[in-house]
This record gives structure tokens, sequence and C-alpha cells, in this order.
């Protein structure tokens, strides 16, 4: 489940990386324990933006499993 004490956290740590795979590889390992959706469309959009959009398109699929299109689409324009 998702832990949101846990996410300013993790987002605070990448986006001090400067490096942006490396910046995807924190939140990739942070949504494997957490399901934050804020969390998973950070890491969505940083794959998008370093064009692994195979791996955003595969974390839209997962996040379908436990949230509705609707609230994904909320997501995806921001109104998080």
């Amino acid at each position: 489940t998702g832990n949101p004490y846990y996410t300013p956290l993790i987002l605070s740590a990448a986006m001090i990386t400067t490096d942006p795979l490396a910046r995807y590889e924190i939140l990739n390992s942070a949504t494997e324990f957490n399901r934050d959706p804020i969390l998973w469309m950070e890491k969505i959009n940083v794959a998008r933006a370093i064009g692994l959009d195979n791996y955003a398109d595969e974390a839209l699929i997962q996040m379908e499993e436990w949230l509705s299109k609707e609230n994904i689409l909320l997501l995806q324009n921001g109104n998080n």
C-alpha cells in the first residue's frame, strides 16, 4: 500500500538527482514497495522524459490493477 509519509522524501531525493536515469531508478525502486499513485505518476513522467515509454506503459497497466482509469486520467492531467 502507499505510505504518504515516504513519498515526499522519495520525490525529494529524485528531484535533487541530476542524472535522469538515476532519478528513474530511485522512483522505480520506491514503487516496488509503495503504491502511492503520485509516486507512480512521477515514475511514469520521468520514464517518458528519458525515452522509456515501454516502462511507462507497463506502470500504467499495473496501476489499473488497483486504481480506476478515471483516477489515473486525473493524475495524468495533474489533478492529484
